[in-house]
Protein backbone atom coordinates (compact mmCIF):
# COMPACT_ATOMS: atom_id res chain seq x y z
CA UNK A 1 0.00 0.00 0.00
CA UNK A 2 2.74 2.30 0.79
CA UNK A 3 4.19 1.75 -2.48
CA UNK A 4 0.94 2.34 -3.90
CA UNK A 5 0.71 6.10 -2.44
CA UNK A 6 3.99 7.01 -3.26
CA UNK A 7 3.31 6.33 -6.98
CA UNK A 8 0.34 8.21 -6.54
CA UNK A 9 1.89 10.75 -4.30
CA UNK A 10 4.22 11.21 -7.35
CA UNK A 11 2.33 11.12 -10.50
CA UNK A 12 0.16 14.45 -8.52
CA UNK A 13 2.66 16.44 -7.31
CA UNK A 14 3.55 19.34 -9.49
CA UNK A 15 7.26 19.73 -10.03
CA UNK A 16 7.97 22.31 -7.78
CA UNK A 17 11.53 21.58 -7.37
CA UNK A 18 14.08 20.58 -9.34
CA UNK A 19 14.78 17.08 -8.02
CA UNK A 20 11.42 15.93 -7.88
CA UNK A 21 10.54 12.87 -9.84
CA UNK A 22 12.32 9.63 -11.12
CA UNK A 23 15.53 9.36 -12.29
CA UNK A 24 17.21 6.20 -14.01
CA UNK A 25 21.13 5.61 -13.16
CA UNK A 26 23.25 5.46 -16.59
CA UNK A 27 25.70 3.09 -14.97
CA UNK A 28 24.31 -0.62 -15.37
CA UNK A 29 26.33 -3.98 -14.96
CA UNK A 30 27.03 -6.11 -18.05
CA UNK A 31 24.43 -8.32 -17.13
CA UNK A 32 21.75 -5.19 -17.05
CA UNK A 33 21.10 -4.70 -13.61
CA UNK A 34 20.95 -0.68 -12.12
CA UNK A 35 18.95 1.19 -9.81
CA UNK A 36 16.52 4.21 -10.35
CA UNK A 37 15.22 6.87 -7.81
CA UNK A 38 12.31 8.50 -6.76
CA UNK A 39 12.20 11.57 -5.13
CA UNK A 40 8.85 12.58 -3.94
CA UNK A 41 7.66 15.89 -3.35
CA UNK A 42 6.52 15.38 0.44
CA UNK A 43 10.18 14.25 0.78
CA UNK A 44 10.07 10.56 0.59
CA UNK A 45 12.22 8.67 -1.71
CA UNK A 46 12.58 4.74 -2.68
CA UNK A 47 15.67 3.69 -4.57
CA UNK A 48 14.96 0.52 -6.52
CA UNK A 49 17.60 -2.29 -8.13
CA UNK A 50 16.50 -4.07 -10.76
CA UNK A 51 17.16 -5.31 -14.43
CA UNK A 52 17.02 -2.28 -17.02
CA UNK A 53 17.16 -2.81 -20.56
CA UNK A 54 17.24 -0.12 -23.03
CA UNK A 55 16.77 0.56 -26.22
CA UNK A 56 14.09 1.96 -29.58
CA UNK A 57 10.86 1.63 -30.40
CA UNK A 58 9.03 2.44 -34.09
CA UNK A 59 5.53 1.72 -34.80
CA UNK A 60 3.80 1.05 -38.13
CA UNK A 61 0.70 0.36 -38.44
CA UNK A 62 0.10 -2.32 -36.13
CA UNK A 63 3.97 -3.56 -36.35
CA UNK A 64 6.33 -2.48 -34.07
CA UNK A 65 9.65 -2.81 -34.18
CA UNK A 66 12.20 -3.34 -31.21
CA UNK A 67 15.90 -2.87 -30.40
CA UNK A 68 17.65 -3.89 -27.14
CA UNK A 69 20.41 -4.08 -25.60
CA UNK A 70 20.72 -5.97 -21.96
CA UNK A 71 23.69 -3.57 -20.95
CA UNK A 72 27.45 -2.59 -21.64
CA UNK A 73 29.56 -4.26 -24.81
CA UNK A 74 26.28 -6.56 -25.43
CA UNK A 75 24.75 -6.75 -29.22
CA UNK A 76 21.43 -5.05 -30.16
CA UNK A 77 18.61 -7.55 -30.59
CA UNK A 78 15.71 -6.77 -32.85
CA UNK A 79 12.29 -7.97 -32.41
CA UNK A 80 9.43 -7.37 -34.77
CA UNK A 81 5.78 -8.24 -33.04
CA UNK A 82 2.09 -7.30 -33.94
CA UNK A 83 0.46 -5.35 -31.38
CA UNK A 84 -3.22 -3.95 -30.61
CA UNK A 85 -4.10 -1.42 -27.89
CA UNK A 86 -7.24 -1.01 -26.91
CA UNK A 87 -8.56 0.61 -23.54
CA UNK A 88 -5.68 0.55 -21.37
CA UNK A 89 -4.52 -3.07 -22.39
CA UNK A 90 -1.42 -3.60 -25.08
CA UNK A 91 -1.69 -7.26 -26.59
CA UNK A 92 1.44 -7.89 -27.96
CA UNK A 93 2.26 -10.78 -30.04
CA UNK A 94 5.59 -12.69 -28.49
CA UNK A 95 6.23 -15.85 -30.48
CA UNK A 96 3.14 -18.55 -30.29
CA UNK A 97 2.15 -16.46 -27.66
CA UNK A 98 0.07 -13.19 -26.48
CA UNK A 99 1.37 -10.96 -23.85
CA UNK A 100 -1.37 -9.05 -22.36
CA UNK A 101 -0.08 -5.28 -20.23
CA UNK A 102 -2.22 -2.54 -18.45
CA UNK A 103 -1.50 0.82 -18.35
CA UNK A 104 0.34 2.71 -15.70
CA UNK A 105 -1.44 6.36 -15.33
CA UNK A 106 -2.59 8.30 -17.64
CA UNK A 107 -2.71 7.77 -21.80
CA UNK A 108 0.13 10.44 -23.07
CA UNK A 109 -1.39 13.52 -25.29
CA UNK A 110 1.90 13.41 -27.34
CA UNK A 111 2.52 10.32 -29.37
CA UNK A 112 0.88 7.18 -30.93
CA UNK A 113 -1.52 5.31 -28.07
CA UNK A 114 1.22 2.91 -27.92
CA UNK A 115 3.28 5.80 -25.73
CA UNK A 116 3.18 5.67 -21.96
CA UNK A 117 4.06 2.54 -19.43
CA UNK A 118 2.71 -1.13 -19.43
CA UNK A 119 2.74 -3.68 -16.80
CA UNK A 120 2.75 -7.10 -16.74
CA UNK A 121 3.66 -10.05 -14.74
CA UNK A 122 6.66 -10.84 -15.03
CA UNK A 123 8.15 -15.10 -14.90
CA UNK A 124 10.93 -14.27 -13.15
CA UNK A 125 8.41 -12.87 -10.26
CA UNK A 126 6.67 -9.57 -10.02
CA UNK A 127 5.28 -7.22 -12.19
CA UNK A 128 8.11 -5.96 -15.11
CA UNK A 129 7.07 -2.61 -16.85
CA UNK A 130 7.75 -1.45 -20.75
CA UNK A 131 7.96 1.98 -21.09
CA UNK A 132 7.73 3.88 -24.59
CA UNK A 133 8.56 6.81 -24.41
CA UNK A 134 7.48 9.83 -27.34
CA UNK A 135 10.50 10.58 -28.33
CA UNK A 136 11.20 6.33 -29.62
CA UNK A 137 12.81 5.38 -26.46
CA UNK A 138 12.24 2.11 -25.21
CA UNK A 139 12.83 1.68 -21.42
CA UNK A 140 12.03 -2.09 -19.90
CA UNK A 141 12.72 -2.25 -16.07
CA UNK A 142 11.99 -5.36 -13.73
CA UNK A 143 12.10 -4.04 -9.91
CA UNK A 144 14.08 -6.49 -8.01
CA UNK A 145 14.09 -4.63 -4.14
CA UNK A 146 13.46 -1.47 -2.95
CA UNK A 147 14.82 0.70 -0.32
CA UNK A 148 12.11 3.36 1.11
CA UNK A 149 14.00 6.62 3.13
CA UNK A 150 13.56 10.33 2.92
CA UNK A 151 15.38 13.39 1.33
CA UNK A 152 16.21 16.61 1.68
CA UNK A 153 17.95 18.91 -0.15
CA UNK A 154 19.96 22.46 -0.31
CA UNK A 155 21.25 24.34 -3.79
CA UNK A 156 24.17 22.28 -3.66
CA UNK A 157 23.87 19.17 -1.48
CA UNK A 158 21.13 16.17 -1.41
CA UNK A 159 20.88 14.58 1.60
CA UNK A 160 19.11 10.74 1.53
CA UNK A 161 18.72 9.38 4.80
CA UNK A 162 17.67 5.39 3.99
CA UNK A 163 17.81 2.91 7.24
CA UNK A 164 18.67 5.54 10.10
CA UNK A 165 21.62 6.66 8.23
CA UNK A 166 22.39 9.68 6.19
CA UNK A 167 24.49 10.28 2.91
CA UNK A 168 25.01 13.62 1.35
CA UNK A 169 26.06 14.25 -2.33
CA UNK A 170 26.95 17.26 -4.44
CA UNK A 171 24.51 17.90 -7.04
CA UNK A 172 23.80 19.41 -10.13
CA UNK A 173 21.54 19.41 -13.00
CA UNK A 174 22.01 19.78 -16.62
CA UNK A 175 19.50 18.89 -20.06
CA UNK A 176 17.69 16.16 -17.71
CA UNK A 177 20.49 14.44 -16.17
CA UNK A 178 21.41 14.45 -12.68
CA UNK A 179 24.60 14.14 -11.60
CA UNK A 180 25.92 13.24 -8.33
CA UNK A 181 28.91 13.17 -6.40
CA UNK A 182 30.29 11.91 -3.47
CA UNK A 183 33.64 10.43 -1.95
CA UNK A 184 35.33 11.17 -5.20
CA UNK A 185 32.74 8.76 -6.71
CA UNK A 186 30.14 9.93 -9.51
CA UNK A 187 26.94 9.10 -10.65
CA UNK A 188 24.62 10.13 -13.53
CA UNK A 189 20.71 9.52 -13.71
CA UNK A 190 18.61 10.61 -16.34
CA UNK A 191 15.00 12.18 -15.54
CA UNK A 192 12.12 10.18 -16.88
CA UNK A 193 8.56 11.47 -17.16
CA UNK A 194 6.90 8.75 -15.59
CA UNK A 195 6.80 7.21 -11.58
CA UNK A 196 7.14 3.21 -11.33
CA UNK A 197 5.79 1.18 -8.40
CA UNK A 198 9.00 0.35 -5.98
CA UNK A 199 8.75 -3.82 -5.14
CA UNK A 200 10.22 -5.79 -2.40
CA UNK A 201 10.49 -9.56 -3.37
Amino acid sequence: MKHVLLLAALMQAPMTEPLVGRWDAEARSRGGLGTWMTLSADHTCAQTSGAMVDGTWQLTGDRLTRKVSEGPGASVHTEDLMITVSEGTLTMQVGPDKRQMTRVGQPSARGPALVGVWSYPHPAGGPAYEDFEPDGRYLFRLPISTTLGTWRADQTQLHLTVNQQTRSFNWSINAGRLTLEHAGMRDVFRREATGLPSSNR
